[in-house]
């Protein structure tokens, strides 16, 4: 059951990938038909709502992360 009352079967919850997270590291930032590299919409520390199963789970030394790439993210959001 969720904080607002809502009853969420456990195979849903179990499955649930979650699409919002803070940002551990950023890339150069997406290519042009220039050549140059567009600038990131967010950096080290912000926290990002993304698409609903964008990303791929990795494990980096024992830490999972979500690698998203940069035209999913929708929006920064305030931290928790």
């Amino acid at each position: 059951e969720t904080s607002s009352g809502i009853v969420v079967a456990e195979t849903v919850m179990k499955d649930y990938n979650p699409c919002e997270g803070k940002v551990a590291k950023v890339g150069e930032g997406r290519m042009t038909s220039t050549g140059e590299f567009s600038t990131p919409p967010c950096k080290e520390g912000d926290f990002v709502k993304f698409r609903d199963y964008a990303g791929n789970e990795v494990k980096i030394e024992g830490k999972e992360y979500s690698l998203v790439r940069m035209v999913d993210i929708l929006t920064s959001i305030p931290a928790p």
